[in-house]
């Protein structure tokens, strides 16, 4: 009925009344979301993930909310969550693991990833290699973190070689070709 304040009102009291009531802190974020409080949203997931982190779908919000935020520690630690929860369940799509390589390769924006980091990045990768990279979309997508990640590490020759894979996927019509953008800026980095 879009009485956002009520219902608000009524989560928060559901919340006061009982604590482990995680439902009514999904659905604040929700209002949260919906009046543009991210922050807020975020902290309310942070909390229910708190009490109950074995739910795929709050993980998978809160790496949503996370990323928007700019938040991108918080948001690979969500999808890393998700990404081991997603993997018996009816939520094991490409994109758990598309949006855990993407919080990787924003963290790796401000510098190398570290060790662990890298290990999470490199086991994501071989469960999207496994089962979800025939589709060009999702092949297009890993390719560029995975550019994002090695010049990261300043290693341009790997880079500029899964570019090049990249591409020639491309040809043959089994990958999604990079954007303009994307061309200009990986051509460059590579110093080519």
């Amino acid at each position: 009925m879009g009485e956002l304040e009520k219902a608000e009102q009524s989560f928060r009291q559901l919340m006061l009344d009982n604590r482990f009531f995680v439902s009514a802190y999904d659905w604040l974020a929700k209002i949260q979301v919906k009046n543009n409080n991210l922050e807020e949203a975020q902290a309310t997931l942070i909390e229910a993930v708190g009490k109950s982190p074995k739910n795929i779908l709050r993980q998978m919000e809160l790496g949503k909310i996370s990323l928007l935020l700019n938040d991108y520690i918080a948001a690979e630690m969500a999808y890393r969550r998700a990404v081991f929860l997603a993997k018996y369940s009816c939520y094991n799509t490409a994109e758990v693991y598309i949006k855990h390589l993407e919080s990787l390769a924003r963290i790796s924006d401000s510098g190398p990833l570290l060790p662990r980091q890298k290990d999470n990045f490199e086991s994501t990768l071989k469960k999207i290699h496994e089962s979800f990279f025939d589709d060009p979309d999702n092949k297009a997508k890993t390719y560029s973190y995975e550019i994002d990640v090695y010049l990261a590490d300043n290693d341009k020759s790997t880079a500029k070689q899964i570019f090049e894979a990249w591409l020639s996927e491309v040809k043959s019509g089994s990958a999604t070709p990079p954007s303009k953008q994307q061309s200009t800026f990986f051509t460059k980095s590579f110093g080519s």
